[in-house]
């Protein structure tokens, strides 16, 4: 569920999310949690390795998608290929074809393979393939448009306790200034584990993309 891009003031992110104006709905946060899921399995423990290298050939549904994210995924330090594909994948239920194509939306309207909100698009959405249109349901400019926006995040949570890219998706999920909040990544005493989750399934999610 995307938020609103927020405005960083030296390094305080003033306004952040749709939580912050609208109050969060714990019980279908995203378009992901409306979407039935399949038993899941226990994982081994893993750890992000940070790899900058491109993701494993074949792992997207879409070989365009796979040449963004190789490109896009090294918008800046924080952020790595193999990061933005699991992100990708966590916001768009497993790159669903409706979601992904717009004819599914979250309950709180976030949209398209990288679930930006409207208000939030309209700060933070790219024309990234010149076509003249910024279009969130065309991965073209959303898969761009998320790698963007997580280094704007990576960027002004800089310095805050625990590692950049945590807090970094933390703020895509939830807003930067609940990461400043609480001082990382909110615990899951915040929106009944919702953020503390996602930021956990996508390191997960991770491991399968990296070579």
């Amino acid at each position: 569920m995307r938020r609103t891009g927020g405005i960083f003031v030296g390094s305080f992110l003033i306004v952040g999310a749709v939580q912050a104006v609208t109050g969060f709905i714990p019980t279908v946060p995203s378009v992901a949690s409306a979407i039935p899921k399949k038993a899941e399995t226990k994982q081994e423990s893993y750890e992000f390795t940070g790899t900058s290298a491109p993701i494993k050939s074949g792992s997207l549904p879409e070989k365009r998608w796979e040449e963004l994210v190789n490109k896009w995924g090294n918008k800046c330090k924080t952020l790595t290929p193999a990061l933005l594909a699991a992100q990708l994948e966590q916001e768009s239920a497993g790159f669903d074809r409706d979601v992904v194509e717009g004819r599914r939306h979250s309950p709180a309207m976030a949209k398209g393979i990288a679930q930006f909100i409207d208000s939030t698009w309209a700060t933070e959405g790219l024309d990234a393939n010149g076509d003249g249109k910024r279009n969130q349901f065309d991965p073209e400019d959303a898969i761009p448009s998320d790698a963007t926006f997580d280094c704007k995040l990576a960027k002004g949570l800089k310095g805050i306790p625990g590692p950049t890219w945590k807090n970094m998706l933390a703020g895509y999920n939830a807003g930067g200034f609940r990461v400043q909040q609480y001082n990382g990544v909110p615990p899951c005493s915040f929106a009944r584990c919702e953020t503390y989750k996602y930021v956990q399934m996508i390191e997960q999610k991770t491991r399968k993309y990296e070579r």
